[in-house]
């Protein structure tokens, strides 16, 4: 990369690590030569994170107020999913890989259906910019947090319609921001 990483992951079992940098670029690496396997470049700007799906897919949040899906396999990208405001901080597939949820500085968290590329609902109780996402182990819930210390829940429902998935809970959890999530 000719610029810092913001964002990394393993891929195949870890044979291959994926980053996400400042330059706009997406590489991919061979864990065991280092050698690269090639650069993925989409985004308009920063590429803020990724993260990697159990089909063989990889989602890059960027700073150009889009979300990316890529196919390992071809190393194409095959869709750009547009709407939120600002730009996209936080990405996660649910366990299954149907779901993306993406979460950005519009103080938002979006829902999408990844087989269609199409967005399923806006969840916008938050108050200010949004860096993390996780779901639960079971994808029925998912969780964002960010500059205003909160880490909120949600019901995700098996639809993901707009209207279905209701806030379960908003927790004060930190006296400075949340970055980042984890679910166990």
């Amino acid at each position: 990369h000719r610029d810092g990483i913001f964002s990394v992951g393993f891929v195949r079992g870890g044979q291959v690590v994926a980053s996400a940098s400042r330059d706009g670029t997406i590489r991919l690496f061979d864990v065991e030569s280092g050698e690269e396997q090639a650069e993925l470049k989409g985004h308009e700007g920063q590429v803020l994170r990724l993260a990697l799906s159990s089909q063989n897919l990889l989602a890059s949040a960027g700073a150009d107020k889009t979300v990316r899906l890529w196919d390992l396999k071809s190393k194409k990208e095959i869709a750009k999913l547009e709407g939120h405001q600002e730009w996209v901080a936080g990405v996660a597939f649910s366990p299954d890989g149907e779901l993306l949820a993406s979460a950005a500085a519009d103080k938002s968290v979006k829902l999408w259906d990844v087989a269609a590329g199409t967005r399923l609902d806006t969840l916008k109780e938050s108050l200010k910019e949004l860096y993390a996402l996780a779901f639960s182990p079971d994808g029925t819930r998912v969780a964002a947090a960010g500059v205003d210390n909160r880490i909120r829940v949600w019901q995700v429902s098996e639809s993901a319609q707009e209207g279905t998935n209701p806030i379960l809970e908003a927790k004060f959890a930190h006296e400075s921001a949340v970055l980042r999530l984890a679910w166990s």
